[in-house]
């Protein structure tokens, strides 16, 4: 922990890193905690809290950690992680391009690998060739492989730039062959990321032949049923936390996992998770009160909200979830377009909330006087808590439902009553506004003091 310093400049690394799995039957370490408060932080070094990567056999790779960074003044252009650890007997093939052999020996030579989009990348494999048969041009039968190398990265800046640990540091060698049947495998400590990517020989024997392979994660797929959640199997870490501000409270979240995708325990429809005590997620623990401005999800990672958390928007790339526990809190004031599964409070201030993106309630959603919603996700369903008598309201001044866009207020298994109803209570100021292909479906009787009452080929169903 920095504290109270006036300044802090770090253009090397600062590190909590979890260790790597020390052989092929044990789990990374967990990510530990960097915690910076200062008036000014500059520099352009690495502040990293990732979990120990493990083996594909044993266990898993160490969850992410958590950086914190207060500062009224923040110009540090470096680089920030808390990535869970990841598996390396787990890592896929990205791309693995023909053997490079050039006809003519020069200096400036190197293979290049375009990607259609910017990949993490997460290690290289490399091979020589043993024989005349095997290696291109070969007149003694003589092995030919590439000793050293070294990297070009294009991050999809446009811009190529040596690969280096730090910014300021010096250009990384990375060692290869020594004959030319064995493969070589460099792990990054980290993802790198990846759009264009050159290999470039630096010392070699004979010739400069590599059969390069570039390996990276599978994961990234929009289905929320992606992977297993029931194999017994070594899992990637779950991702860590990232937080910029100027104050305590206030600023920026950031959850990221480097690419890697996590597969939590959920329910055979992957409709619903369970939470509980997963470590395929970023937390934030119960018993905690935190603000943020803005909580953004580099995909694809999940977080837990257990404690109390105010934010005014949460963003970011999919697939992501966001998930309230039955311990949590979140109130949000601006915007959420996230997929998110409530199991404990969503509290609407007395405003307009928009939400892009399918939102599930199993437990409260808590609306003051003047709250409104905009929706144009795919689903929101509220589903009644079964322990309770009476029916449940959704209590709002105005709601416009988007094209296309469902909202389910659903029924109890009870007998004593319905379920979920819907109150618009805003008079002149309220409304509620269905566009074209939208269907709103309540459970019970519904009370709609509007004003402004549009309905655009949509399809309205109140049960009784």
């Amino acid at each position: 922990m920095i504290k109270n310093a006036l300044s802090v400049e770090i253009n090397g690394i600062l590190s909590a890193d979890g260790d790597f799995a020390s052989d092929g039957v044990s789990g990374g370490g967990s990510g530990g905690s960097i915690n910076i408060q200062t008036k000014k932080i500059n520099g352009s070094g690495l502040i990293s809290a990732t979990g120990g990567r493990s083996s594909s056999t044993g266990g898993g790779g160490g969850s992410g950690g958590r950086i914190s960074i207060r500062a009224p003044t923040n110009t540090f252009q470096g680089n920030t992680r808390a990535y869970g650890g990841y598996i390396t007997g787990q890592l896929v093939t990205l791309s693995d391009p023909a053997p490079y052999s050039p006809s003519r020996i020069s200096s400036g030579q190197y293979q290049s690998v375009t990607f259609t989009s910017a990949k993490p990348l997460y290690a290289i494999s490399i091979k020589g060739c043993a024989s005349y048969n095997e290696c291109r041009y070969n007149k003694n039968n003589r092995p030919q492989y590439v000793q050293s190398y070294y990297l070009r990265v294009d991050d999809g800046s446009g811009v190529y730039k040596d690969y280096k640990e730090t910014p300021l540091g010096p250009r990384v060698y990375f060692s290869a062959n020594s004959d030319g049947v064995t493969t070589v495998t460099n792990y990054f400590h980290a993802p790198i990321t990846v759009k264009r990517l050159l290999i470039v020989p630096h010392s070699y024997y004979k010739y400069k032949y590599m059969d390069v392979n570039l390996l990276g994660v599978a994961g990234g797929s929009t289905d929320a049923c992606w992977g297993s959640d029931t194999e017994v199997t070594s899992e990637v870490g779950g991702p860590g936390t990232v937080y910029l501000g100027s104050e305590e409270t206030g600023g920026d979240l950031i959850i990221d996992n480097g690419g890697q995708q996590t597969a939590p325990k959920r329910n055979a429809d992957c409709s619903q998770f369970f939470m509980e005590d997963s470590g395929a997620a970023a937390w934030i623990p119960a018993g905690t009160n935190t603000e943020f401005q803005r909580i953004t999800f580099r995909a694809p990672s999940h977080l837990v909200v257990a404690g109390t958390t105010i934010v005014t928007t949460v963003t970011g790339q999919l697939p992501s979830y966001l998930h309230i526990h039955s311990q949590g809190s979140l109130t949000l004031n601006e915007t959420l377009n996230i997929p998110t599964y409530v199991d404990g409070i969503f509290d609407l201030p007395g405003k307009s909330v928009t939400i892009s993106q399918s939102l599930r309630v199993w437990g409260t959603v808590s609306s003051h006087l003047d709250a409104g919603i905009v929706f144009s996700g795919d689903l929101l369903q509220l589903f009644p808590d079964e322990t309770l008598s009476v029916n449940q309201i959704l209590s709002l001044r105005a709601l416009d439902i988007g094209t296309n866009a469902a909202v389910v207020l659903d029924k109890s298994d009870q007998s004593t009553h319905c379920g979920y109803t819907l109150d618009i209570h805003g008079g002149q100021e309220g409304s509620i506004t269905m566009g074209a292909g939208s269907s709103l479906t309540v459970a019970c009787p519904v009370t709609i003091d509007a004003d402004s009452v549009n309905l655009h080929d949509a399809t309205l169903i109140s049960r009784t």
